[in-house]
């Protein structure tokens, strides 16, 4: 049975040609590891090191670290200190090892807010998840914000690239999973091509909305 307990710490050296570096774990979009993590790794080495599962073919899946290893690809490192998990790893573990390594060192994109808290209702109930883990993904511990997390989760690829990307607004988000397939895909351009801020992004789905109800139409 898998044990949470807490072990001393127990790491290898892997070999980065045998780290799947392709897929990430909580499938967003790969962001460039920074020149600001190049150096840092450069002058001192991996501070935190990184999660790795076993994966088929004896090739490893990143569980955390996945840019401090594409930094360390970037660098031209051969090898890299890591901890191996367990194959039995449960899911919720790796959920669990990924929030926290991320949770105060960086802030999550509205992607990964809304995958992870999709993620997290499957292994543990909607109350902890509310009251423990979206001040951590941070957004406010409340039914609402879970819900417009959720709903956000469901828009198409197109629009999943825009949260990831910080250009389309939670709210935003969450307004436009109540609509259409069809009127989500007219509305798209103009979240694509246009700079609109969290204010500006309401105002055109409400208008755009006011304007359907006149006209007796979706949305």
């Amino acid at each position: 049975m898998f044990s949470l307990k807490p072990k001393p710490l127990e790491f290898r050296w892997i070999s980065l040609a045998t780290v799947d570096l392709a897929e990430h774990f909580i499938r967003v979009p790969g962001a460039p590891e920074t020149a600001a993590l190049r150096e840092s790794l450069a002058e001192v080495g991996l501070l935190s090191l990184p999660r790795l599962l076993p994966h088929q073919r004896r090739r490893w899946r990143v569980i955390t670290g996945w840019k401090r290893l594409k930094a360390a690809l970037h660098l031209g490192w051969d090898e890299v200190p890591a901890v191996p998990l367990p194959a039995s790893t449960p899911d919720s573990h790796l959920l669990l090892l990924y929030l926290y390594d991320n949770a105060f060192t960086r802030p999550f994109t509205p992607q990964e807010q809304a995958r992870l808290a999709l993620r997290l209702l499957t292994h543990f109930d909607r109350e902890k998840v509310i009251r423990k883990f979206l001040p951590l993904l941070g957004q406010p511990g409340t039914p609402g914000h879970l819900d417009r997390l959720l709903a956000a989760a469901k828009l198409e690829d197109p629009w999943q690239e825009l949260l990831a990307q910080g250009r389309l607004a939670l709210s935003a988000a969450a307004r436009l999973a109540a609509w259409d397939p069809t009127d989500r895909l007219a509305a798209y351009p103009f979240f694509q091509h246009l700079p609109l801020s969290q204010s500006k992004q309401e105002e055109l789905l409400e208008d755009a909305e006011l304007l359907a109800r006149r006209a007796g139409i979706a949305p």
